[in-house]
């Protein structure tokens, strides 16, 4: 265990606490193609989505964006599943994870309050802050570059009452959803 680790965890392990993940993340080339399948093939839906996103405040690698992307995120239980569609080929951290593995796994996500710090934190360890982005209803994103070959990357999300009020929007919508209306608008979860 590196005992350097700013937010004591396992190395360059996905395990980046004690705390759960709540969102596993993929890089699709088609996102309309990528929900039916999770939804024929696993039973998960509703999908929101959020269109052309990245550019607004963003960030990557120290820079700013320039590049856009279309996410749709659906409830699985408590695991969120993020399928990411890039909308150009700028330098971003989706077409970054593109030209390493191709599509496909991208990242891990984790609910934080203190995500500013712990970015810092994970900075000053030698780590790279990829990309930081105002989050959808409020706060903010950093995804982080544990290095050493990981699978992904660990994108942390501001834990504040407007992820929590998004999080739990997308939980009712989900608890005994039967299929109808499988896609839906991201604004209907900021309503």
């Amino acid at each position: 265990m590196k005992t350097n680790d700013p937010i004591g965890g396992m190395g360059n392990s996905v395990i980046v606490s004690g705390e759960e993940l709540i969102q596993i993340a993929f890089s699709v080339p088609d996102l309309a193609a990528a929900m039916d399948w999770w939804t024929d093939a696993i039973g998960i839906g509703p999908w929101f989505v959020l269109d052309r996103i990245g550019r607004d405040r963003s960030t990557y690698r120290g820079r700013p964006g320039d590049a856009e992307f279309t996410i749709a995120v659906a409830l699985s239980g408590t695991m969120m599943i993020e399928l990411i569609q890039a909308l150009d080929d700028k330098p971003s951290v989706y077409k970054e994870a593109r030209e390493r593995r191709g599509h496909g796994f991208h990242h891990v996500g984790k609910f934080r309050p203190d995500v500013e710090q712990l970015a810092e934190a994970y900075e000053a360890e030698g780590q790279s802050i990829v990309f930081q982005a105002p989050a959808p209803g409020g706060g903010n994103v950093f995804f982080i570059d544990r290095g050493g070959g990981g699978p992904g990357f660990i994108e942390l999300i501001d834990d504040n009452e407007s992820t929590r009020k998004l999080s739990n929007a997308m939980r009712r919508a989900s608890v005994g959803w039967k299929g109808e209306r499988p896609t839906r608008s991201f604004a209907e979860l900021l309503s």
